[in-house]
């Protein structure tokens, strides 16, 4: 029986290195972006796309793009990871129905044959929507982070346009509210 160990072990080991077991490769990886992968799959299905949009960039230059597109895309949902940005399946059905309205389209039929006039399937499409609502909150959240609105930095701010003679107001196109307006002679009160 002892000897009866090692013999399965080395029958189990051929088995699993003969040609039958051997892996298939079922994509091929190009990039790796932090914790996630670029696939060859990914893409040529993205050159698709932007060749169907109709992309007037040789060659060379659009699957550059598409790739430093797919790049950024990956390094903006890690980021959505870190900062726990999710987007919810309602946000996605919103935008779909804000797209059904804009288009005119009243069928589920009707907007599925559209999807595929410019090759996409409705999942397909959700993935996208999802994708892209996702980078949105990470541009915002990034860039309202580096934005100071604080009492301090919009008193700096006014004194120092204060400074040039021209009220702040006017020169913007005007405030909110009842004086600022183009036109107005009415002022604030100090």
């Amino acid at each position: 029986m002892r000897y009866l160990r090692p013999a399965a072990g080395l029958v189990a080991l051929a088995l699993l290195a003969s040609p039958a077991f051997a892996g298939e490769v079922i994509d091929r990886i190009l990039i790796r972006v932090n914790s996630r992968v670029i696939t060859q799959s990914q893409l040529e299905g993205r050159l698709e796309q932007a060749q169907r949009e109709g992309a007037a960039a040789k060659a060379d230059d659009l699957r550059r793009n598409v790739l430093e597109e797919l790049v950024n895309e990956a390094l903006l949902e890690d980021r959505a990871r870190d900062l726990d940005i999710v987007t919810a399946d309602g946000d996605v059905e919103d935008q779909i129905k804000r797209l059904k309205e804009a288009n005119n389209v009243t069928s589920e039929e009707e907007f599925e044959k559209g999807l595929a006039a410019s090759g996409l399937t409705v999942d397909r499409l959700r993935d996208q929507l999802k994708r892209t609502l996702v980078v949105q909150r990470v541009v915002g959240r990034e860039v309202n982070s580096k934005v100071d609105l604080s009492d301090d930095a919009l008193r700096l701010i006014y004194e120092r346009e204060k400074e040039t003679g021209i009220p702040f107001a006017r020169r913007s196109g005007g405030c909110p509210g009842r004086w600022g307006r183009p036109g107005s002679s009415r002022r604030p009160s100090p």
